[in-house]
């Protein structure tokens, strides 16, 4: 892997330490050299493939902006079939010929292709780019250096957020000088991620590992607690680095998209899906959703006679693009079950809501809003087991464990307290109130954190939903850094011993 948790932020301080020492003219080459560096710390060749396609993308959007008619439409078809099989080749040919192996009775071949990490997220992003200038919403961008930093911007290039060139170009095209409001508010955001990321997400996960590391092995309440510990875990590891995405960003002068929005407080799947991941979703729905909908491939495929009479098939789409999702991904059964879940929940409610008219949020009472976020959380939950195991065989293992016992409460709490102990011999119990007093500390003011943004989504205080801690009072404020700081690096060294120094963020693997 890369980066650990506490060399990205080292490198952070030292980038931003040397940023607003160099003249403005040359901040854009300066961040383009240093996410090259933050990405080919360890496998340089990561950065000859981003290099290539970046060259490729730049000079391919050139080619668009002075087509006309069907051959600018091929020109960028052209090119996403190019970007797009790449990505295939890279990620997924693998798996695909294993597939048709399976069928045939054969050997799967052995094949060790590379695949460079965030290669998913830096592809959409030029698939996007080119499609803005096809539709002309921007012009192509004539300085490399600009575009290129826009393609492999560090903070962002492995896990997200995915940027749009209509919002990321114009602000490298400005010089960018210190700013004490900036700086103040990407440090409080970082120091948020870093707390979500590594004393929650990777303290809880110590405790998922210890069921999902032998599928099979621990039975009933401790697996169905592991179960749901693990939705926690995810949002915690992936918010977590998108705020520290932000963070960085924002304390660069430039920012990036929200991804999240206090997702684990939606009354619906579709609330859910507006409230997480939101760089990725709204990606998809508008370059692929809209422009399938609105295409009526089904209706022309099948209703061909009465095409003008019906409305745009939308169900088969919403199928359709969580698929995608959950293809983009991994490669793998496992993600394609994951998305085809999240695309049957979505149909499932669009049936249910087209006979039954869904309430409005504020005509519910707080049993029903309660109901209704615990099942979202339930079924998003379950579909997470495939996400989280490596094979079908592992996920079924998990299922199974669910009806087995034991389901003593006391005997799945004594599980979780001595795996929490992993890698630390004779701490005592004082080692044991330090994590759990530690992670319970965090997690409530988090939770405070999170409930206010969810206020300020149902009410007018917009501001509240970009910079939280800003709103806390001086004294409140600065107990929380404090808290946070401490934390982080009790549980660097936790997490760390028990993990002999692996501990990654969960989505640099996609």
């Amino acid at each position: 892997m890369i980066f650990t948790s506490l060399q990205f932020i080292l490198f952070m301080i030292l980038v931003l330490v040397l940023y607003y020492t160099v003249p403005g003219r040359f901040q854009n080459a300066f961040l383009l050299v240093a996410s090259y560096v933050y990405y080919m710390w360890q496998m340089p060749r990561y950065g000859i493939v981003s290099a290539v396609l970046t060259l490729f993308s730049y000079g391919l959007a050139f080619l668009i902006s002075k087509s006309t008619g069907k051959k600018k439409g091929w020109t960028l078809a052209g090119g996403i079939i190019v970007l797009a099989g790449i990505l295939f080749v890279c990620k997924y040919l693998s798996f695909t010929l294993s597939v048709f192996a399976e069928i045939a009775g054969r050997e799967p071949p052995v094949m060790k292709l590379m695949m460079p990490l965030g290669i998913s997220f830096y592809i959409f992003q030029m698939i996007g780019y080119l499609i803005d200038v096809f539709h002309e919403k921007l012009a192509p961008e004539r300085d490399i250096v600009k575009y290129a930093l826009f393609v492999s911007f560090f903070p962002q290039i492995l896990s997200g957020p995915i940027g749009r060139a209509t919002e990321l170009l114009p602000q490298h095209g400005e010089s960018r000088r210190f700013e004490y409001l900036n700086v103040t508010e990407g440090m409080r955001r970082f120091l948020c991620g870093a707390a979500r990321k590594i004393v929650v997400a990777d303290g809880i996960g110590i405790l998922v590992d210890s069921v999902y590391s032998e599928p099979g092995s621990v039975g009933g309440l401790a697996a169905v607690l592991a179960t749901l510990l693990y939705s926690v875990q995810l949002y915690f590891d992936f918010s977590g680095y998108s705020e520290m995405a932000i963070g960085s960003a924002k304390m660069l002068g430039i920012t990036l998209r929200e991804n999240f929005k206090a997702p684990y407080f939606a009354v619906s799947m579709s609330d859910f899906w507006r409230r997480w991941h939101i760089s990725l979703t709204s990606w998809l729905e508008d370059y692929i959703f809209i422009p399938l909908v609105w295409s009526r491939w089904w209706d022309k495929v099948f209703f061909r006679k009465t095409m003008d009479e019906r409305k745009p098939s939308v169900l088969i789409n919403i199928l359709i693009i969580f698929i995608i999702s959950g293809i983009w991904h991994g490669a793998g059964w496992n993600y394609i079950i994951w998305g085809s879940l999240q695309g049957i929940y979505r149909i499932i409610e669009e049936l249910i809501q087209k006979k039954h008219k869904r309430k409005k949020l504020k005509d519910m009472n707080r049993f029903e809003i309660f109901a209704h976020r615990a099942k979202v959380f339930v079924l998003w939950s379950i579909s997470l087991v495939f996400f989280r195991t490596a094979t079908l065989t592992d996920a079924a293992s998990i299922f199974m464990s669910f009806a087995r016992g034991p389901w003593s409460p006391v005997q799945a709490f004594r599980h979780f307290v001595n795996v929490s102990a992993i890698g630390i011999d004779g701490a005592g119990i004082s080692y044991y109130l330090v994590f759990w007093g530690l992670l319970a500390a965090v997690l409530i003011v988090l939770a405070r954190l999170d409930g206010r943004l969810n206020a300020s989504l149902r009410g007018k205080k917009a501001e509240g939903v970009k910079d939280t801690l800003a709103l806390m009072m001086a004294k409140q404020r600065w107990a929380a850094y404090v808290l946070f700081e401490i934390a982080v690096v009790i549980f660097y060294i936790i997490t760390a011993t028990a993990s002999n120094g692996t501990v990654s963020f969960i989505y640099f693997g996609y």
